[in-house]
């Protein structure tokens, strides 16, 4: 398959709301006012939607009366937009620095970048969160390059193999060839499928280093303030394997050959960040029992 040409003719940012309209007033505040925004919600509660329609102003809303889920309520946005226009897809839970989304934009645009994001930072002090990032071949986990670590004052256009969700710009030829989404995941993992289609279809995945976002990673996934939610858990280990099961059943095999040691790591991961929470750690279980009967879609367990 031919990598498709860029097309750049206009944007809009697309944000899917699930219960989380403070995050999406603080990343709309840090926004330049002329950028044109639709939001899709993501059905959660009557209360949610009504804050949500007093977000309204000029920006566009989609109002599905169900939770689509993040992949359903991208590909809800993506047809409500232009084909022709390019779209940054913006998680709720960053905020755009000073200049980052012209700079992302007018970048993307001037080296006619078909994918591309900015630096996303962990906090004000410039700690890395993303900044390029692989895909391991042996499990189909996610490295983040540099991580932790503090962002250097440069600005470059650096190639990568693995593009985060939390904010991506796609032009219009990538809108063509990457989405719809898959929304047989319901949350979680489309960016590792996203960045696997591109690189099999001949995408290039650029960073864009001069343009840079805070991120409170997994704040709309968390059940409280110091932990994630136990579906966060779920579907990150579930989704593993029908992306694996997507891209071959040679991959499907890896992962179940790599599941003690993924596992033991999921697990390890939570009781050093959250302690020994019972929901999270049966979450991470079934998740992969699950993900190894590639069950997909909607969760139908009572994961709290």
């Amino acid at each position: 398959m031919n990598p498709p040409q860029a097309s750049h003719t206009s944007d809009y940012v697309l944000i899917v709301n699930y219960h989380s309209t403070k995050y999406v007033r603080r990343v709309l505040n840090t926004l330049p006012e002329d950028v044109r925004v639709v939001i899709v919600d993501n059905f959660s509660t009557k209360e949610e939607r009504s804050r949500v329609l007093d977000l309204q102003s000029d920006r566009v809303l989609v109002l599905p009366n169900e939770n689509n889920g993040f992949a359903g309520g991208v590909n809800v946005g993506n047809r409500a937009i232009d084909p022709s226009c390019s779209v940054v897809l913006v998680n709720p839970d960053v905020e755009f620095l000073p200049g980052a989304y012209h700079h992302l934009i007018s970048k993307s645009r001037e080296n006619n970048l078909d994918i591309a994001s900015p630096c996303i930072l962990q906090n004000y002090e410039g700690e890395i969160w993303y900044c390029g990032g692989r895909i391991r071949a042996s499990d189909l986990m996610v490295v983040h390059t540099n991580m932790g670590e503090i962002m250097p004052m440069c600005d470059a256009l650096k190639e990568t193999e693995f593009i985060s969700g939390c904010v991506v710009y796609l032009s219009a030829a990538a809108r063509k060839s990457l989405l719809p989404l898959d929304e047989s995941m319901f949350m979680y993992y489309e960016d590792v499928l996203m960045s696997l289609d591109a690189k099999r279809s001949g995408i290039k995945m650029h960073l864009v280093t001069g343009s840079r976002v805070i991120h409170s990673e997994g704040a709309t996934s968390r059940s409280n303030v110091t932990r994630r939610s136990a579906l966060y858990h779920y579907y990150q280990a579930r989704n593993r394997y029908l992306v694996s099961r997507r891209i071959g059943w040679n991959y499907y095999l890896r992962a179940l050959l790599t599941l003690p040691l993924v596992l033991a790591v999921q697990i390890g991961r939570i009781i050093k960040n959250e302690g020994f929470s019972v929901n999270n750690l049966l979450a991470a279980i079934l998740g992969n029992f699950d993900g190894i009967l590639l069950r997909d879609g909607v969760s139908h367990r009572h994961i709290a």
